[in-house]
């Protein structure tokens, strides 16, 4: 087998476990610290105090939404409303998912799942030691979904199971005097699934090819209802899809010291990282009596650690498929 020589194989095993078990995420670098005041000014007043929650601290009091509407000239800092027309994020999702779900009358069934939705996405993570052409330790989460979901022309919600499949190939560290062995594992989680078909209306004036032209209510309408729908899918992964660490030394004589370590977020990076967005996937002309595939790519990201000597690379592959159900 063989060795991998980490910066650190010569100190003992304690001193190595502790420093294997450090989480291994970045960190911001700590503050510059103040100048020293001078001799005749120390003691003297409170310089350093932070000035009182009322006063600005950077020569411009924050202006809060109760100030905009006083004085509608004001740049307003404070967070846009869902419902506000500059809040391009709320009226995406609005275009693509429309308002709240429709609730079935009282006495009617809910209706049944129309397509199957089938999600299978793949995060590798590797850590290499910076010079070398391989990684010591490489790690593969495979993410899976499979759930029936509703296609209709208004909005379909549900909460289903995402669940996760761990490989791992290396060590965290091994020489010939000892090696520490890493085991990962992962709970299932709910994730929030909405589904909808839509058709996007032509931008007012402009024609397929871009042209401008004059067109009456009437004839966008209509133009509107020969268009084919498209299918809108949103996988809203929360912050709770978390890695447990575990670490297993032992040295030659047999001893062996385990531990774990904080939880780590690689596996949820590399999915927020997903191309197209995982909250906001359109398959254009979808049949809807044909199954379809969408590829999902996260392009390599390097992660930024200030504890550990290594360099860390996350990236991911896999495919959304829609399938009809008999």
């Amino acid at each position: 087998m063989k060795q991998i020589v980490r910066p650190f194989i010569k100190i003992n095993l304690l001193i190595l476990f502790v420093f294997c078990s450090m989480p291994a995420r970045a960190q911001e670098l700590p503050p510059p610290l103040a100048p020293a005041l001078p001799a005749d000014q120390q003691g003297q007043g409170n310089v350093t105090d932070t000035p009182p929650a009322d006063e600005p601290q950077n020569g411009q009091k924050e202006v809060t939404p109760d100030d905009f509407l006083g004085d509608p000239t004001l740049p307003f800092t404070g967070t846009l409303d869902a419902e506000d027309e500059d809040n391009e994020k709320a009226q995406e999702e609005r275009e693509l998912f429309g308002g709240e779900e429709e609730q079935p009358a009282e006495g009617e069934e809910p209706a049944e799942g129309t397509h199957l939705l089938k999600l299978k996405f793949t995060s590798h993570v590797q850590f290499m030691n910076p010079g070398e052409p391989s990684p010591y330790l490489e790690l593969e989460y495979t993410n899976s979904i499979e759930a029936p979901v509703t296609l209709k022309p208004s909005r379909f919600e549900t909460d289903v199971t995402m669940s996760f499949d761990v490989q791992k190939w290396g060590y965290l560290a091994q020489n010939e005097l000892f090696s520490c062995d890493l085991d990962v594992s992962m709970k299932e989680v709910s994730v929030h699934i909405a589904t909808r078909l839509y058709k996007a209306a032509s931008k007012e004036g402009e024609g397929e090819e871009g042209e401008e032209e004059e067109k009456t209510a009437e004839e966008r309408a209509e133009e509107l209802k020969e268009k084919p729908y498209s299918a809108a899918v949103k996988i809203a992964v929360g912050d709770d899809i978390r890695e447990d660490w575990f670490s297993y030394c032992t040295d030659l004589s047999g001893a062996t010291l385990n531990t774990q370590g904080d939880t780590e977020a690689y596996d949820l990076a590399a999915l927020k990282a997903v191309e197209p967005s995982l909250s906001a996937i359109v398959i254009e002309e979808f049949a809807g009596d044909e199954a379809v595939e969408v590829e999902l790519v996260a392009n390599p990201i390097q992660v930024e650690d200030n504890e550990i000597r290594n360099d860390i690379f996350l990236s991911g592959e896999g495919t959304l498929a829609i399938e009809p159900m008999e």
